[in-house]
C-alpha cells in the first residue's frame, strides 16, 4: 500500500486502477481485500495454478496500462524483487511495449530505496494520506502501528520535498535504455 495514496487519488478523479498482487495467503489476501474497500478498487490476484511470467503477460496484455508501478529492484523483500525481475521481464518481452505502458515507476518502500535514476516523481497525497493510513490499518497480520509510522514519516518527508503535507515518491527506470515518455504522473 506503499502507493495507496497516490491510487486514492486517481480514484477520486475518476482514473481506472487495477491493482495486481502475485502472492498471498488466505489472511494476507483477505488484508488486501480489506485495503482495497478502503481505498475503492478490487485487487487481482495471481491464480495459483498461474506462474509468474504467464501471469505478467496475461494481465499486462489485458489491463494495456498507461502507467505501471512496481517494487524497486533492490527492494529488501525478496518477493518484492521477484515481482521486479518478472514484470520488468514481461515488458521487456512484450510486442506491444512501444504502445503500453506508457510510463513506469518503482515506488518508495519503507526502507526508502532510491534507485539512481535522478529526482523521483513527486505526488501531493495530503488529502488522501488518511485514506492511505486507514488501508495500511487494515493488514493486521503486520507490524500495524510501526508501518504507519514509517508511512507518516516518509510521506511527510516526501512531502517537504513538494511542499505539501504528504505526498509519495515515484522513479522512473528506463526500459530497454527508453525513459518513460513523460516525468509525470498522470
Amino acid at each position: 500500500m506503499w502507493a495507496g495514496g497516490t491510487i486514492a487519488r486517481w480514484l477520486a478523479s475518476g482514473r481506472s486502477v487495477v491493482v495486481a498482487i502475485d502472492s498471498h495467503t488466505t489472511t494476507r489476501k483477505e488484508e488486501a481485500l480489506a485495503s482495497g474497500r478502503v481505498i475503492g478498487f478490487d485487487p487481482v490476484f495471481r491464480p495459483v495454478d498461474v506462474g509468474d511470467d504467464d501471469w505478467a503477460d496475461e494481465i499486462l496484455h489485458k489491463v494495456q496500462p498507461q502507467v505501471v508501478i512496481t517494487h524497486p529492484a533492490d527492494d529488501p523483500h525478496t518477493d518484492h524483487r521477484r515481482v521486479h525481475r518478472y514484470l520488468a521481464a514481461a515488458l521487456v518481452r512484450s510486442k506491444q511495449r512501444r504502445l503500453y505502458p506508457k510510463r513506469w515507476y518503482l515506488f518508495d518502500t519503507y526502507y526508502l530505496t532510491s534507485p539512481a535514476a535522478g529526482c523521483p516523481v513527486l505526488v501531493d497525497i495530503s488529502v488522501h494520506f488518511d485514506c492511505k493510513r486507514r488501508a495500511i490499518e487494515c493488514h493486521a497480520s503486520q507490524n500495524v502501528s510501526e508501518l504507519v509510522r514509517m508511512a507518516e514519516a516518509i510521506g511527510r518527508l516526501r512531502g517537504m520535498q513538494r511542499r505539501a503535507e504528504y505526498a509519495e515518491a515515484f522513479h522512473p527506470f528506463p526500459l530497454l535504455g527508453r525513459w518513460p515518455a513523460t516525468r509525470e504522473l498522470p
